[in-house]
């Protein structure tokens, strides 16, 4: 994802290249900053997920690299739906969450 930060009279933006638009607006430096670390938690969050759901491709194991097994298509799939069905932050990290949640306690 490309992002850019945009400050204007103390006003700062987050540009994606992805959508060609602000993605979110704050009126301190120290909140979007915030945005941006709570941001990371979630990729972190996925990368998790990922772990979870796809293992063990992508890991060398006695010497041979895993490859690709059904499980990725349901991770991308299910970060397919929570892009697109998702109307704000709140709802796509709490979706996020309970995935992780939900995987864990298994």
């Amino acid at each position: 994802m490309g992002w850019s930060i945009k400050n204007k009279d103390n006003k700062w933006e987050i540009w994606s290249s992805i959508t060609d638009s602000v993605i979110a607006s704050f009126n301190e430096e120290k909140e979007c900053v915030r945005f941006i670390a709570f941001e990371e938690i979630y990729k972190g969050k996925k990368k998790a997920i990922e772990e979870l759901l796809c293992f063990p491709s992508g890991w060398h194991i006695n010497n041979e690299r895993q490859w690709r097994n059904k499980e990725q298509d349901e991770y991308f799939e299910w970060i397919k739906s929570i892009n697109e069905n998702c109307d704000t932050y709140k709802e796509y990290y709490k979706r996020i969450d309970q995935k992780l949640d939900e995987l864990l306690n298994e």
